[in-house]
């Protein structure tokens, strides 16, 4: 059976990313977003993988499979100016910070199962009136070569957030909302190794998003296509091409001038992105990522979902005998072809962002480091309800274990 997994699934796969329809709703497409954006693609991937665990561990479980664990702890104070993320009502807050991050892995001799479970997990709460936020994530996967060049797995991952999201972009007329959800996604897969250091990889997507309120829970199916590039020794290309659909149990389409429509409601969803990223030559060097993206997103109805965005990302870092700092700047902007800015007037909507992010770790010894996060969000647009800032500011000790 297990000679024949790989001939069973590479046609599955083929077939639903060829004819799998494209994803991603409102609320979802947003909070989505800003996981990616924090995790990435692939919360982790070979690449990042290996550079988390660091070579010399790697050596040593190659040498005798076991599983292993790195396991973090942060704790820490901070404040925000705007933590509703509103235009009007602007409510700014001291609160408490506390997460987990952890990884329990397992890297094997050749021609054996490589698994591991990632976990993350994160709690603010706020001194002023405000409910506080939640986010745990949990991610398991398994991975079978069958060739030297090739290899299938599976992926799954659930997703917990209760928090307050900025959805001036996307939804009706709210600058900010809090939601309450449970996502869950399978991912089978099948990746290869090609000549020339190329790196191929297909996903064929499939799970849901279930609410506190059962009107916006929908499920989603589609593909995902990744080629990776490896430049230099250091350096390498990567371009992701997915394509994607949600289909809502019971949300109702919108006309072009917001009211409700028979039927249920369908997203489409296509994307495109490029990163380059280049690591340090030495401990103490620097590293890069840039990564440009342009998404559609189209609705089954009038259109009045319908948007472009376009999104560029720069960011550096590096790394100073015990001091850690990484700098991040992003650039996102979205147009609209059906909404308009304001009922009576006829100008399309769009708005555009600029997010600057500064997270900064001294270690204190082997177990324990300081760390200080800053972030900064200024967002403008042709509809006042899109328009503010945002700020926060966190610093706390991070714990090994």
């Amino acid at each position: 059976m297990n000679r024949l997994l790989p001939y069973i699934l590479f046609p599955f796969l083929l077939v639903c990313i060829l004819y799998g329809q494209e994803t991603v709703s409102d609320v979802d497409a947003l909070i989505n977003e800003a996981l990616n954006e924090q995790f990435g693609e692939d919360l982790l991937d070979d690449p990042e993988l290996r550079e988390l665990l660091g070579e010399n561990l790697l050596k040593e479980v190659a040498e005798e499979p076991k599983w292993d664990h790195d396991l973090k702890v942060r704790t820490g104070l901070g404040h925000g100016d705007n933590v509703l993320y509103g235009a009007y009502e602007q409510v700014g807050s001291g609160y408490f910070f506390a997460s987990v991050d952890g990884l329990v892995f397992r890297l094997p001799e050749a021609a054996q199962a490589n698994a591991y479970i990632y976990f993350y997990g994160e709690r603010i709460s706020y001194f002023e009136d405000v409910d506080p936020g939640q986010l745990y994530i949990t991610q398991g996967q398994i991975s079978q070569a069958w060739s030297e060049t090739r290899q299938v797995g599976l992926m799954a991952t659930h997703i917990f957030y209760d928090q307050v999201f900025d959805a001036s972009a996307d939804l009706d007329s709210f600058t900010s909302f809090g939601v309450s959800a449970h996502q869950v996604e399978v991912i089978p897969y099948l990746e290869t190794y090609l000549s020339n250091d190329l790196h191929f990889k297909a996903e064929f997507l499939m799970g849901g998003a279930y609410y506190e309120d059962s009107y916006e829970d929908s499920r989603n199916m589609g593909g995902r296509l990744t080629l990776r590039k490896k430049l230099r020794e250091l350096s390498r290309l990567e371009t992701v091409i997915s394509r994607d659909s949600r289909r809502y149990r019971e949300k109702n389409p919108r006309d072009a001038d917001g009211y409700s429509l028979d039927g249920l409601l369908r997203f489409n969803f296509n994307e495109a992105s490029v990163r380059w990223l280049k690591s340090a030559a030495k401990p103490e060097g620097w590293a890069f990522s840039s990564k440009l993206s342009y998404l559609e997103q189209e609705d089954n109805a009038s259109g009045y979902y319908d948007y472009s965005r376009v999104r560029f990302k720069q960011s550096a870092s590096r790394s100073i005998s015990n001091w850690e700092a990484t700098l991040s700047v992003g650039f996102t902007r979205y147009d609209y072809s059906v909404r308009n800015a304001d009922f009576s007037g006829s100008d399309k909507l769009w708005r555009k962002g600029i997010e600057s992010v500064v997270n900064l770790k001294r270690t204190l010894n082997d177990r324990a480091a300081f760390f200080l996060d800053g972030q900064f969000e200024h967002n403008r647009s042709n509809a006042a309800e899109n328009i503010y800032d945002a700020r926060r500011i966190v610093v706390g000790v991070e714990w090994g274990i």
